[in-house]
């Protein structure tokens, strides 16, 4: 059923105050609504997963946190927005006015915006504050609004929920607002995101409802199987559908832009029903770095991992009450915790996709370039570190070591360039890109009295002990890079082979970790059969992975040569 909300733009009329802070234990609405789609299906569970965890003491609560455009984590606490590096240094901001920030999200215009209400049924606010601590609050046209979830949505405004006022509301940049009334009366909208189909997803926790709203105001809302499940946080997977978690149902939940519902059942929810005990399970969802979606267990002192395919692992740390969770700046998982107050961090490197780029060449004539796409609706980081062909770390220009961390704003794209400045240095790049992230590099050669040349390269997987390229070497010379990625020594073996597939050299180069080589094929020796040949070149890692990247130059001009990874 699709709907059209009543539109309240600047509303004047004093409405009675709101009582005493909603809860999400509030009873929840009739159930009436037809479910379209429902698919229930059992999670595999994971037991026994461990990651490192390390959390930083805070003195008071802290709730909702995001990652900055500055590399930094800011959390909203008692009137108060705070930033804390990735060191663990934090900073605090005070607010104007009465009550506490609910919700953090960054805006469109590089400045974190968050949702205010106030605690004494006054007027509630929007806020923003820039990186450097300056602030703005824009009161709500609504009073006693119950302002909760906060998200930057596709038109370039800040998209929010009034729990109190059944409304959805949205505000500018410049802070003009609009209010739309959700359908369901006493639906208790919370959280809300925006969805991989250009509209925005919300949950609504007083009638077990998903809802959904166009930038244009038209509400659409899908009833959740489980009754009584209190839907809370909310958002965008990297799989194309939005999830969500029911604070009362123990439940992980799908939802495709279609309608169609699939629910995973929590283990931890399972042997400790959240009902039963009068607490709330699930608490906030968001998408991490390595494509899988990370959650918070309200009350049960664990942070829960699902999988796309619904794979459920759960971490337990040392709160007994995790709030807030966000993929950082760094590709950690950083949570808030009440009981006791914490900001945590869990490093999950091991869990992230890696991927290559086997050759960089900066300075000396030489220019190299990163290019970077966001095809997620939230934002994602992208970490970059360079290291010299001997495996020591190579200094990026312009940062203070080897490795940096590019954030990436949904559907947004990011450069890191090298430029041709002082001597010429080599090596390679390492990358961490999260699902949805992804790349390409760019070389250019600058020969003075010639034009410039440029070509594009190809980023590689980690994960390949073998790799193929294609070469001719007949009016043309070939040259390779090829890098050891992993923590191990290995043997690479380069077997040569002509049109028809038959051997024509063979060469075996030893590669410590983290280093690489690049080299004309045809001054290896064993290698020199291939002057005057096309054919294939394979590459074989006695043990872990190999990296690969072809260039083929005709005098000043030059190609890149894909490799294909077995």
């Amino acid at each position: 059923m699709v709907s059209n909300g009543n539109q309240k733009r600047f509303r004047t009329e004093r409405e009675p105050a709101r009582p005493s802070q909603p809860q999400l234990g509030r009873s929840p609405g009739r159930f009436w609504w037809v479910v379209p789609f429902l698919l229930t299906t059992l999670a595999i569970v994971l037991s026994g997963q461990t990651l490192p965890i390390k959390e930083y003491p805070l003195s008071v609560v802290a709730g909702d946190i995001t990652s900055g455009p500055d590399g930094a984590l800011w959390f909203t606490t008692l009137n108060t927005i705070a930033r804390i590096t990735t060191s663990g240094v934090s900073t605090n901001y005070p607010l104007p006015g009465d009550g506490i920030p609910a919700q953090i999200t960054l805006g469109p215009d590089g400045a974190l915006w968050y949702t205010h209400p106030s605690n004494t049924g006054g007027t509630d606010r929007i806020g923003r504050i820039t990186t450097s601590g300056a602030i703005t609050e824009y009161p709500i046209p609504t009073p006693a609004s119950g302002a909760e979830g906060i998200t930057t949505g596709p038109d370039g405004a800040l998209w929010f929920t009034e729990f109190s006022k059944n409304t959805i509301g949205r505000i500018t940049t410049l802070g003009a607002f609009t209010e739309y009334i959700v359908p369901t009366p006493n639906a208790q909208p919370t959280e809300i995101t925006a969805g991989p189909d250009g509209a925005l997803w919300f949950t609504e926790s007083g009638t077990g409802k998903i809802g959904r709203i166009t930038t244009a105001g038209a509400f659409t809302e899908f009833l959740i199987p489980t009754s009584n499940s209190k839907p809370y946080g909310i958002t965008a997977g990297p799989d194309g559908a939005i999830w969500f978690v029911e604070f009362f149902g123990g439940k992980v939940g799908r939802i495709t832009p279609l309608g169609a519902i699939t629910e995973y059942l929590v283990p931890t929810a399972q042997t400790q029903p959240c009902v039963s005990t009068g607490l709330g399970c699930l608490g906030k969802i968001k998408m991490g770095p390595d494509g899988a979606l990370w959650f918070t267990e309200s009350y049960h002192g664990k942070i829960g991992r699902i999988t796309v395919a619904g794979i459920i692992t759960e971490y337990t740390v040392s709160s007994a009450n995790p709030v807030g969770i966000t993929a950082g700046p760094d590709d950690a998982i950083w949570y808030t915790g009440s009981t006791p107050f914490v900001v945590g961090r869990i490093d999950i490197s091991a869990n992230l996709p890696m991927k290559a780029l086997p050759q960089v060449a900066f300075g000396g004539g030489w220019y190299t370039a990163l290019y970077f796409y966001n095809s997620n609706g939230t934002q994602a980081s992208v970490g970059v570190t360079l290291w010299n062909s001997d495996g020591t770390p190579l200094t990026i220009p312009g940062a203070t070591g080897p490795s940096t961390n590019l954030t990436l704003l949904g559907k947004g794209t990011r450069v890191l360039e090298l430029p041709n400045s002082g001597g010429l240095r080599q090596g390679w790049a390492q990358l961490v890109l999260p699902t949805g992230v992804t790349s390409y590099g760019v070389f250019r050669q600058t020969v003075p009295g010639l034009q410039d040349q440029e070509a594009i390269v190809p980023i590689s997987s980690t994960s390949s002990a073998s790799s193929v390229l294609i070469f001719d070497d007949t009016a043309y010379t070939t040259a390779v890079a090829y890098a050891n990625p992993s923590g191990a020594s290995t043997a690479i073996t380069i077997t040569a082979r002509d049109e028809n597939g038959q051997q024509i050299g063979t060469s075996t180069v030893n590669l410590s970790p983290n280093t690489r080589t690049a080299v004309a094929v045809r001054s290896v020796i064993g290698l020199e059969g291939v002057v005057g040949k096309r054919g294939s070149l394979t590459f074989s890692a006695s043990q872990g992975a190999v990296v690969v990247l072809g260039l083929r130059f005709n005098g000043a001009a030059f190609t890149s040569i894909p490799a294909v990874q077995n």
